[in-house]
């Protein structure tokens, strides 16, 4: 790791609304917050001096959060919430009332302009020693608070770090815009000090699940929607519901999205604006943590301790930290034609959302979750742990020339920028920005291989990636993070990054290799059948949303032209041929890991038809082993399950329990209150295994090489 230069050590806004760097179209990076350190007074002096005056919503005049708390006690929903309660239990009115009052005091945020300085203060100490640059661009946050003016907004984050959490709200108070009441889990109000801290810079808690609890969820609801309905603040929370520790987009949860388009529907909002955040992290502070995670060490519970634990990664660079704010969405352009505000405008209270509305509503989310995608910025660990699992699958040598690495990474980037992703290939360290993708590569490489340490290593000319080549599926926890399984998940997770930019292609080059039986052509016909299964069988892992089989043949005629235009396939009339480009096998390994451990898991089931597989991530100490420990077990005595192919990514618990709700969905098996699994059909296992093992058979031999569209590099 390249030290820390003195002006590499902070994300403050020295320079904010600067020329962009002179490059490379294709290179041009958006501006960054100017890193400077600086001392303990320069920093409280600019701090003191922010915020100035901001942008408001022009129909309403922001309340004091006793005032939000006091509207919301006081509204119709909350007291015939608490009247109904009484009278089902038998108790005073006037009892339940302090129910609901505690319920929203201990809800609501005390957001306060002191308390955001001074965790502003900290959280700039914090970028100074751990991000060498944030970049957003200033026009972004300006097109957000004409938003703000206009009417409410919601402030949708992507989130694969605890960062998210406030690297928003540091952004806005130094940019001038208004800082968002921000939805947190309950998990965060066992901090002490840090809870209170958060709750004056704009947290307010909500519990996981209280759909069985009528007046929290009148208390609740009128909270969100009252904030939104007045403009006090722009609300920010998270639509993928929890942080993805995979490294994927997750799917959206629209329990708390569709409350706070609710005053829209409402006829209480004229619009809502939304805009998503995506948030790029060139490497994550808790990745580390993560990968521990998928292979079964119990999550570090948030408290003062862990928070304190946690201070060695200021001793880490993490490089750059991209910030995409918007482009805004209109809810009334967006569900134009879509809903009826009419009917729940002449509703007395609250009417449920109609079929059709909670589909308009879940796509209006998903467009969230796409425009997430498409801004994220592709960073080169992420393609660096592409090919490295590439390689490693192929059962070749565990080394591969610098130079090599370069070709490779040089070829990805191309071909990221093809799909009109952007990328950054400036290296960590460097004082001047590069012009072209190589130049780029080559001085920044050995930085970028921090993210993936163990699992690659440069010695001397080669790159070594033998610490991502396991020979047994027998994971030792004590060992980690040396242990091969642990390094394969880990360039599993960084990989999964920019899995989403050849999702649909990789789907579209395994469905060839499986209709052809791993010959170099296959039928359009017989190939578009088993790209849909593909698809099927991977929805929860990959976000492809197609609502009709017309969507889907779109999205496949879509997929094979950007392949026929990289030089991966040809097409000729019904006839759809493979080249010999590696880049063909190196987009089939991409979904390898995903299809394998489907036949893990189906495998273990109809050789134990009547066991019960408990999901839970963990047992007690001292308590029987978790179902996915006994298949973990289970592919260790087998390998011939995976074909002879020790992927350490079939230990991930997180893919084994998506193949599990996939034949969930199916109807192949069934779960209880306590999230364990039993198998309901094994006739209907029995052929959906068929047909998996023969696309995971095709795309592993393809992948080694044995096939003539398996050429190594």
């Amino acid at each position: 790791m390249p030290p820390h230069s003195t002006t590499a050590a902070a994300a403050a806004v020295e320079g904010y609304g600067e020329e962009k760097e002179d490059a490379d179209a294709t290179l041009e990076l958006t501006p960054a917050f100017k890193l400077r350190y600086t001392g303990f007074g320069i920093d409280l002096v600019r701090l003191l001096r922010l915020p100035g005056p901001l942008p408001m919503y022009k129909h309403f005049t922001p309340r004091p959060p006793w005032q939000i708390r006091d509207a919301v006690l006081k509204s119709a929903r909350v007291r015939s919430a608490v009247q109904r309660s009484a009278d089902e239990r038998g108790v005073a009115a006037s009892f339940v009332r302090i129910e609901a009052e505690a319920i929203i005091n201990t809800m609501g945020h005390e957001l306060g302009v002191n308390a955001i300085r001074a965790l502003g203060y900290f959280l700039h100490k914090v970028l100074c020693a751990v991000y060498s640059e944030v970049r957003v661009d200033p026009a972004d946050l300006e097109a957000v608070k004409q938003a703000v003016k206009r009417g409410p907004v919601l402030i949708l984050p992507n989130h694969r770090s605890y960062m998210d959490f406030l690297i928003v709200s540091y952004i806005f108070f130094f940019a001038g815009v208004p800082v968002p009441a921000i939805a947190a889990g309950q998990d965060f109000l066992s901090m002490g000090p840090i809870t209170a801290l958060l709750r004056r810079c704009g947290a307010f808690f909500m519990r996981r699940s209280f759909k069985d609890d009528p007046l929290y969820w009148a208390c609740f609801s009128e909270y969100v929607q009252s904030i939104v309905s007045f403009g006090d603040q722009p609300l920010e929370f998270f639509i993928e519901g929890t942080r993805s520790r995979t490294g994927k987009a997750l799917h959206p949860k629209v329990g708390l999205f569709g409350v706070s388009l609710r005053p829209y529907f409402d006829c209480h909002a004229p619009d809502i604006t939304l805009v998503p955040v995506s948030i790029t992290y060139e490497e994550r502070m808790e990745t580390h943590s993560y990968v521990k995670e998928m292979l079964g060490t119990p999550k570090t519970k948030e408290s003062v301790g862990a928070l304190i634990q946690a201070r060695s990664v200021m001793q880490h660079n993490c490089g750059r930290m991209h910030i995409k704010v918007g482009p805004c969405i209109s809810t009334r352009a967006e569900l134009e034609g879509k809903i009826s505000r009419q009917r729940h405008r002449e509703s007395p209270g609250p009417t449920p959302f109609s079929d059709g509305e909670k589909a308009a509503v879940l796509d209006l989310a998903y467009k969230v979750i796409a425009t997430h995608q498409e801004h994220f910025v592709i960073t080169v660990p992420s393609m660096l742990s592409a090919l490295v699992l590439y390689w490693s699958y192929m059962h070749g040598s565990s080394t591969a020339t610098v130079d090599a690495v370069v070709d490779a990474c040089e070829r990805v980037c191309r071909e990221v920028l093809r799909r009109g992703h952007r990328i950054d290939v400036q290296p960590r360290d460097a004082t001047d920005t590069v012009s072209s993708i190589r130049g780029g590569l080559a001085a920044g490489l050995p930085g970028w291989l921090n993210p993936l340490h163990p699992a690659a290593v440069i010695a001397g000319p080669v790159l070594d990636f033998s610490g991502a080549m396991p020979t047994k599926y027998i994971v030792d926890l004590d060992s980690l993070p040396h242990d091969p399984v642990f390094g394969t998940i880990l360039l599993g997770h960084q990989r999964n990054e920019i899995v989403h930019v050849f999702a649909a292609e990789a789907l579209a080059v395994a469905a060839v290799l499986t209709a052809g039986a791993c010959s170099a052509a296959a039928s359009k016909t017989s190939a578009y059948a088993e790209f849909r299964y593909l698809h099927d069988l991977l929805e929860i892992e990959f976000i492809l949303r197609w609502k009709t089989d017309e969507d889907a043949r779109a999205a496949f005629d879509a997929a094979l032209d950007r392949l026929t235009l990289s030089g991966a396939l040809t097409v000729d009339c019904d006839t759809i041929t493979l080249t010999g480009d590696w880049f063909v096998t190196f987009l089939a390994s991409m979904i390898l890991p995903f299809v394998l451990s489907s036949t893990v898991v189906a495998e273990w089931w109809l050789a134990n038809p009547t066991a019960r597989l408990n999901l839970d991530s963990r047992s007690e100490r001292g308590g029987p082993p978790l179902g996915l420990d006994i298949i973990r077990a289970h592919v260790a005595n087998d390998h011939n399950i995976t074909f002879g192919q020790v992927c350490g990514e079939c230990l991930s618990s997180d893919i084994l329990k998506n193949t599990v709700g996939r034949l969930r969905t199916w109807g192949v098996v069934t779960t209880d209150a306590k999230n364990v699994a039993t198998l309901k059909s094994v006739d209907r296992l029995v052929k959906i295994n068929g047909r998996t093992r023969r696309a995971a058979a095709a795309i592993t031999t393809a992948v080694r090489g044995a096939s003539v569209v398996g050429a190594k590099m």
